[in-house]
């Protein structure tokens, strides 16, 4: 998609009770985290997704640490809006708690606390008609892959609850390759501001050229380490059967 044509007009054709998802999002699944600045092993996502009618509805995540003891869930619910799902994440070490939840009058609250000795923040906002939330940035770029991969760049709002505000991001494919022994199209999301770029790190993510199944991503994480209180920088990936995960430091 072009920065002419609006993400607003991929919201107004999806459907609106489920989420069009590939058949990989629809299956169990596990993410490998694993630190970029050291290559271990830092946690383990669960997803058990909820699909009605061949379509994901709601999607529930374990977060595992290394020692197999889960220490945070996440629900996401893409049954009102599958591009800016509500979902509620609550990591039990240190009382983190990131949300995004809709109020009568259709606007939604983005909920945050970093530690359970802090005070929550809530505030509420009225959406733009194109925003983005939390696994929603993942559908987005799914059905969207063959614009990218022709080199088209997407913009849009993303719904930062740790932020407590809407932050403009962009999409564009940086490179296609093997990814897990599969083609991959790599898509990164950065700041569509060009100063809040020189100070921000990338997400990227490799999606199979094929089946639009997420492989791997690399940024910023959702889970803090709880040393330090930031968040981890992780590679995740979510291999394909009978492929092994590769921590960065084995490239």
């Amino acid at each position: 998609m072009c920065a002419t044509i609006m993400v607003a007009g991929l919201l107004a054709t999806a459907p609106l009770q489920a989420a069009s998802a590939p058949e990989a999002a629809l299956e169990p699944r596990v993410g490998h985290a694993f630190a970029l600045d050291s290559g271990r092993p830092v946690y383990r996502e669960v997803h058990d997704p909820e699909v009605v009618d061949g379509e994901l509805v709601a999607d529930r995540v374990e977060y595992v640490d290394p020692e197999g003891k889960i220490f945070a869930r996440k629900r996401v619910s893409f049954e009102e809006a599958p591009l800016a799902p509500s979902f509620r994440l609550e990591d039990t070490r240190t009382g983190y708690i990131e949300a995004l939840q809709r109020t009568d009058d259709g606007r939604i609250e983005l909920i945050y606390r970093k530690r359970e000795d802090e005070a929550m923040e809530r505030t509420v906002i009225d959406p733009p008609s194109d925003v983005v939330a939390d696994a929603g940035f993942d559908l987005l770029i799914y059905r969207n892959l063959d614009r990218l991969r022709a080199g088209e760049t997407l913009r849009f709002p993303f719904a930062a609850a740790s932020q407590q505000q809407t932050v403009a991001f962009r999409l564009r494919r940086i490179d296609e390759r093997e990814v897990l022994g599969e083609p991959a199209i790599v898509i990164r999301m950065e700041p569509d501001n060009m100063f809040i770029r020189w100070l921000a790190n990338p997400i990227d993510v490799a999606y199979h050229a094929e089946t639009g199944a997420l492989l791997r991503y690399e940024g910023l994480s959702n889970i803090a380490n709880p040393d330090s209180d930031e968040n981890y920088r992780v590679r995740i990936d979510f291999p394909p059967e009978g492929v092994e995960p590769q921590p960065p430091a084995s490239d």
